[in-house]
This record gives C-alpha cells, structure tokens and sequence, in this order.
C-alpha cells in the first residue's frame, strides 16, 4: 500500500498557469498555427485533420476553454493527441479526460497506450492516494 506521507506531499493552492506549448508553435498567427496542426496531424495519421479538430487544437494552444460535442466517432480523441503533441515534453503534461462509462475508459487507454502514450484509466475502484502521486 502506497500512501504519501503528509509532510512529503505539502497541500498546494493551484492556479492556472496556463500550458505552455512548443515557442515555434505558439508564435504563429492562428491561419499559420492551423495549416501547422494540419500538417502535423496528416504526418502522424495519415489522414488530414478535421476543420473542428483543427479549430479545437486552436483555441487550446490559445488558452481557451473548448467545448466540441461530436458523435461517437468523430474523433475528439485525436484533438487531445494533437494537442499534447504540441507540448514539450521536458513538461510533464498531464491530460485529463473524463470517461461517462468504465468500459469506455479501458478502450480509450488501450487506443492511447497503442498509440505510443502513457495512459491509465482511473475510476472510483482504481484511485487511490498512491496512484495520484504518481500523476
């Protein structure tokens, strides 16, 4: 059992410091940014990005709060790969998503894990102080 000591874990008083992206990348204007997430995301899938994937991607490295509703297939998945993948990795970027089922968190962690990232599906059986430590 793993269970952080309260002396080696301090309670912090976060804020927003907003996420910091690749210089080259956040220097662009959004016509440039976008033709960049475009280009990224056809290298890394093969197939071009969708205009509301790419309009996501966007507002994110921007720093604003994005909202897409999209059916099941739509891939807003891929908006967070992409986004992450314009973060340096020297970071330590942590990505949340939230998953209404369990079942669909395990394929999502499968997809990820596939894809070359670190992933873990996390649910009220699973948390743990341990695991958030290591978060």
């Amino acid at each position: 059992m793993c269970i952080p000591h309260p002396a080696q874990h301090p309670r912090k008083d976060f804020q927003s410091a907003g996420v910091q992206v690749l210089k080259k990348i956040s220097e662009k204007n959004d016509v440039s940014l976008a033709k960049a997430i475009e280009e990224r995301a056809l290298l890394r899938y093969g197939n071009p990005a969708k205009p509301l994937q790419t309009k996501a991607v966007v507002n994110l490295v921007r720093g604003k709060n994005t909202f897409l509703l999209a059916g099941t297939g739509f891939g807003k998945s891929r908006i967070l790969e992409m986004f992450y993948e314009l973060i340096p990795k020297h970071t330590g970027a942590v990505i949340l998503v939230l998953n209404p089922l369990d079942s669909l968190g395990n394929n999502q962690v499968s997809e990820k894990v596939a894809a070359g990232f670190t992933a873990i599906n996390l649910t009220k059986l699973t948390f743990n102080p341990c695991k958030a430590s290591k978060i």
